[in-house]
């Protein structure tokens, strides 16, 4: 079930594009758990391989955000949190995600798929929370990023 990555995209451009967090790096993505509870909800687990550098863990509180489709909302996307990326070492950490989309007519109209991320109209809005375990947080902005842009990473990931 490859639908879940374009949710993928909010997480990898937060926790990579912050100057704070450089030598973070994101390593593997594979999609975890399903749960569809309806045909417009579903929740998903994600795991991804982390390296992190940094003298502190780092994990995420929460976040939200939009996938867009030729600037209309197409589904919303919540963070429930993640394990902890461990202080100077790699780590698999799971991150806990609904998605509702927002049409679900649209979605079977888009065909989502993996190569749906390679379109230029499929773009995100939203922002993620990133917490320190030796404390303080960092909320995390992204606009209008083009999923496109993250195709390549997950066409390293499978």
């Amino acid at each position: 079930m490859r639908k879940i990555f374009p949710i993928l995209a909010l997480l990898v451009a937060a926790l990579t594009s912050c100057t704070n967090y450089s030598g973070l790096r994101i390593n593997s993505v594979e999609l975890g758990k399903v749960n569809i509870r309806a045909m417009s909800d579903i929740d998903a687990g994600i795991k991804l391989g982390i390296e992190n550098p940094l003298s502190a863990g780092l994990f995420i509180k929460g976040g939200e955000g939009y996938i867009k489709n030729n600037g209309s909302k197409f589904a919303k996307v919540i963070i429930n949190g993640s394990d902890t990326a461990k202080a100077k070492s790699s780590s698999v950490c799971l991150v806990n995600l609904n998605i509702s989309l927002e049409d679900p007519m649209a979605a079977l109209t888009l065909g989502l798929s993996p190569e749906a991320l390679t379109r230029g109209d499929l773009r995100l809005d939203g922002f993620i929370t990133i917490g320190k375990t030796n404390g303080g947080s960092r909320k995390l902005r992204v606009r209008d990023y083009p999923l496109k842009n993250l195709s390549s990473l997950m066409n390293k990931s499978k």
